[in-house]
């Protein structure tokens, strides 16, 4: 097959939204691309499902895998792209002009290793969010303590020759891992101002387990120092202080840079109020304790 310049890849398994993730694909204006489909071995009647899109499915493998990075790795492998985007089952495009708008903005990468964009963030609710970058600049900095969305990002086929496959040991942050590899290697995010996809957050990273929490740390151990750590959990709030007279602290404010949390201390050190802010929802707390008021955020 000649070399294309966009490969879409589909991993699924047992998947029971596959066919909104299918639909979304073969529905792009643009079709311009290669789309690869790898599947654990479902059971459920998700071949079935993608049995309907056989006409435009390039490759469609079904074999037991280690996971879901064991099964991204299938997909990169059969990939002829020199650009790759990894549309897992159940995600999908934001809307049918993603492809075209992708293929027309990346004439200009220069040399950009991953092009990334704006998604949105789709609670088991049906709450919407939209995450958007604005294009602030990514580095290890930044991926310490937040990452972006492998759904709504384009990542040259070449990288992965150069700097591995992602590690199928880490079953649930090896794709964050990856995006770490890549900034601590200089390799260039380019933002691009489009929204990409909506993104379902009720898969294995979307809850932070035991297994989660391991994870992060060895991947944290693994590629930062602990200066490194220090500076970045530093870097994680803003923090403005009233002092009386220009000594006595008054009240201390405190913001985590991600806006998830909202402190405000009394004498720099007593909590006085919280708000925090998750899954579209921001809560509030007096004395940073007692919940008075939960508001629903609507994007």
């Amino acid at each position: 097959m000649n070399k294309v310049k966009l490969s879409v890849i589909t991993v699924c398994y047992n998947e029971k939204e596959i066919e909104r993730t299918c639909r979304s694909i073969a529905g792009q204006k643009c079709q311009n691309f290669e789309w690869i489909v790898i599947d654990g071995g479902s059971t459920d009647g998700t071949l079935e499902i993608l049995q309907r899109y056989k006409g435009r499915i390039d490759k469609l493998v079904s074999e037991p895998d280690k996971g879901v990075f064991d099964a991204m790795n299938k997909g990169i492998k059969l990939a002829h792209g020199e650009w790759l985007n990894f549309m897992n089952g159940g995600d999908l495009f934001a809307n049918d002009e993603v492809v075209g708008e992708f293929l027309r903005r990346e004439a200009n990468a220069d040399g950009a290793g991953v092009i990334y964009a704006d998604f949105y963030v789709v609670y088991d609710d049906g709450q919407r969010r939209l995450r958007t970058f604005d294009g602030q600049p990514l580095d290890k900095r930044f991926f310490y303590g937040d990452c972006i969305g492998h759904q709504a990002s384009f990542i040259r086929r070449e990288l992965f020759d150069k700097y591995g496959l992602y590690n199928d040991a880490h079953r649930i942050v090896s794709d964050w891992e990856k995006w770490i590899e890549f900034a601590e290697n200089g390799v260039a995010f380019r933002y691009e101002d489009f929204t990409a996809a909506d993104f379902y957050y009720n898969g294995i990273s979307s809850k932070m387990t035991p297994k989660h929490a391991a994870e992060r740390g060895e991947v944290i151990a693994a590629h930062f120092s602990k200066d490194e750590i220090a500076a970045c959990e530093a870097a994680k709030y803003c923090r403005r202080t009233a002092k009386l007279f220009g000594v006595l602290p008054l009240w201390t404010f405190k913001r985590k840079t991600n806006g998830t949390r909202i402190d405000i201390l009394l004498f720099g050190v007593l909590p006085f109020y919280k708000i925090t802010q998750k899954h579209g929802k921001a809560k509030h707390y007096l004395f940073g304790i007692l919940p008075w008021l939960c508001v629903k955020e609507k994007v």
